[in-house]
């Protein structure tokens, strides 16, 4: 494996290099008076470099800090700047820039993103391995996902352990979290199924209303007397309940007005307001409804308990 430091070369050997180009150098170098104060905790250190000695400015210049509390603080400061300068004036800390590799995915989503944000990177190399999967009956995982916004980018995997359970999940990748994305910060949150491309318009037997329901999986059932070609699990985008149900059906003529909400991202019926960012903002909690034996009762959502 090669290392950072294998092809890195030393402020000393550079100036060597400087040198020997310009004979008739000058350095000057001095710390500046702003990080002389007391409330300041760095050294603040600027070097200049002159090619000769009758040049009236500095052909480049570096800047450098290091905590007061260092040791040898001033000289790594002095060394720092120094390296700067010599940086600018083209004698490198690496002789030679690797060759970026490009970013390999089976995304074509993520690729275009790449190539938005870094045109000036190698283009994506998109694998495409679903003829493979089919052939070793494999399920493809998904890589990095990306923010369903289509703002933010791929999201981040964030794993560990709180109030002694384990957690692991895909969130936004902004860092305040009040700006994250509210439908993966609160499906994660709940342990729902990830955002899905598509959605059809289905009756929830739980909402009682025509809602936007995900496709989970679909189930061949051709080979079952008097049942369909194939049957699907859907989930409800308003309660989230799953369920086995049959294509047919979908209510056709609500399929246009199923729509993104602009806020999230999510699917929501047009007319309708949008439940997961409801749920992300507290202004909803989801309930479950439960037999006790003796009635019906409803208690909130344990996510560590099944939804219905």
């Amino acid at each position: 494996m090669s290392n950072y430091l294998d092809d890195y070369v030393s402020v000393q050997d550079r100036l060597k290099e400087f040198i020997n180009a310009y004979p008739d150098y000058r350095i000057k170098t001095h710390i500046l008076a702003e990080s002389l104060v007391a409330n300041c905790d760095v050294y603040i250190i600027k070097t200049e470099l002159y090619r000769t000695e009758a040049d009236a400015h500095p052909w480049t210049t570096g800047l450098s800090s290091e905590s007061k509390s260092k040791q040898y603080a001033l000289e790594l400061a002095e060394t720092g700047s120094l390296g700067r300068a010599l940086n600018l004036a083209g004698y490198f800390a690496k002789a030679k820039q690797s060759a970026k590799k490009p970013i390999e995915t089976i995304k074509p989503a993520l690729a275009e993103f790449i190539k938005e944000q870094r045109p000036n990177d190698p283009e994506p190399i998109v694998w495409d391995v679903s003829e493979l999967a089919k052939e070793l009956g494999a399920d493809v995982i998904d890589e990095m996902p990306l923010c369903p916004s289509g703002e933010c980018g791929p999201m981040v995997l964030k794993t560990g352990t709180k109030d002694g359970k384990e957690y692991r999940g895909w969130v936004c990748a902004k860092k305040n979290k009040a700006d994250q994305c509210a439908p993966n910060r609160c499906r994660w949150a709940l342990g729902l199924s990830k955002m899905r491309s598509d959605a059809h318009p289905f009756i929830c037997s739980a909402c009682k209303l025509v809602t936007p329901h995900i496709e989970l999986h679909k189930y061949e059932t051709s080979s079952i007397e008097d049942a369909p070609e194939e049957v699907w699990l859907v989930e409800c985008q308003r309660c989230f309940v799953q369920r086995i149900i049959y294509p047919s059906d979908r209510v056709a003529s609500k399929e246009d007005d199923i729509v993104r909400c602009a806020q999230c991202g999510g699917w929501k019926m047009k007319a309708a307001k949008c439940r997961i960012c409801r749920l992300a903002a507290g202004f909803e909690k989801i309930s479950v409804k439960y037999w006790t034996g003796n009635a019906t009762m409803e208690r909130p959502y344990d996510e560590q308990a099944p939804l219905y």
